[in-house]
């Protein structure tokens, strides 16, 4: 007689488990909005100039009267506070305050710091994962030295030494100076939103997904997850392309008198452009074996599995960047005359509100791919007696 057992692990209730760093992460930050906000209600000159007005980097809480935003941000950092500690709601809250202050309260500045920062600190980075990494594989030597070799070419050919690099450090000091509150204030919103949507997800056990135990790589089917991906893949190309003619005399969307004139700028120009290219590759990446097996020559983790919940997340996080700044391109685009033509051209030029949800739509898509061979995986381990 043939019989087949499978086994399961029991799920803690909601009602007896222990909160996790998430929870407890999501307490304090909701803790601090409002703390915040109670400071905002008793020095009202302490409120962010930028959300007194309607700003340029496309707010919602600037559609709000200014007295309002305080005692909300009171309300909701105690109704969170609440929620942390009640497990039943984290579900519902968690949703709720992941579109309130993750997509709704946040603005372009969102993604303006995370480009910037990527640009600025992503090369270096990566560089120096290289290094490391080429100690324990001698043939990423030869890419160590070719990208060396064409990061030294590319800073002599277009004459930026130590003081222009000086330069345009001090003007990016000043434009932090300008902005830093403004994007400060959006990417601690981002921060809550997304702890909220983690708690929301834990309590939902979406967290308990695992990768296979033995690395394995299902080629995706041409289906609805294949087709969003590879265009999610395609939309920060044509800003890639035009970033790249600042190699060229015949710069777009910058005038080339002062490009010639700030070599530097053109240096963080093209690190842009690169960036949204290594973006484009690690959405494509979704796709191939790669993104579910670590390949061979990445130290420690080489020919393991990828779990799931890091390449989605990531995903899901700048899908979600993207989606807010297309919304915030929206807003301005409908609400300051004198910007609409230049915001229409940037939506052509990045695409915003197509790329940041087929982005999310890939995530989930990846996700399900990956979580299904889990199951696979696990209905082929039964014994037969």
């Amino acid at each position: 007689m043939m019989t087949t057992t499978t086994t399961s692990r029991p799920i803690p209730s909601t009602s007896t488990r222990s909160r996790s760093w998430i929870e407890r992460a999501a307490l304090v930050w909701s803790a601090l909005a409002a703390a915040v906000g109670a400071w905002w209600l008793a020095d009202p000159d302490a409120f962010p100039d930028y959300l007194d007005k309607v700003s340029g980097n496309g707010s919602l809480v600037t559609l709000l009267e200014p007295t309002m935003v305080p005692t909300v941000l009171v309300l909701l950092g105690l109704v969170g506070v609440l929620a942390a500690s009640a497990s039943r709601l984290l579900l519902p809250i968690g949703v709720a305050y992941a579109v309130v202050f993750g997509l709704l309260a946040t603005d372009l500045s969102l993604l303006v710091t995370m480009g910037y920062s990527t640009a600025i600190f992503g090369p270096p980075l990566l560089f120096c994962y290289l290094v490391a990494a080429s100690v324990h594989r001698p043939a990423l030597r030869w890419v160590v030295a070719a990208v060396a070799g064409g990061a030294v070419t590319l800073v002599a050919a277009t004459g930026a030494g130590t003081s222009a690099f000086a330069e345009f450090g001090h003007d990016i000091g000043d434009g932090l100076g300008r902005s830093g509150v403004a994007m400060s204030v959006g990417l601690a919103s981002f921060i809550g939103g997304a702890l909220w949507l983690l708690a929301a997800l834990r309590s939902a056990g979406l967290h308990r997904a695992q990768a296979p135990s033995a690395p394995r790589y299902v080629r995706p089917r041409r289906d609805w997850g294949w087709w969003v991906t590879v265009i999610a893949a395609l939309c920060p190309l044509p800003y890639a392309l035009l970033r790249m003619t600042w190699l060229t005399p015949w710069p777009t969307i910058i005038d080339p008198e002062t490009l010639a004139s700030e070599p530097a700028m053109r240096i963080f120009g093209l690190s842009l452009g690169f960036a949204a290219i290594g973006g484009a590759v690690l959405t494509i990446g979704l796709l191939m074996q790669w993104g579910s097996v670590y390949p061979r020559w990445i130290p420690m983790v080489g020919g393991r599995p990828v779990p799931p919940v890091w390449p989605t997340a990531t995903a899901v996080v700048v899908g979600a960047a993207v989606t807010v700044a297309g919304r915030s391109m929206l807003q301005m685009t409908f609400t300051e005359e004198d910007v609409m033509t230049t915001k229409w051209e940037t939506m052509l030029m990045l695409p915003f509100p197509l790329w940041g949800p087929l982005l999310i739509a890939a995530a989930i898509a990846y996700y399900r791919r990956r979580t299904a061979t889990v199951r696979t995986s696990r209905e082929r381990n039964v014994s037969v007696v």
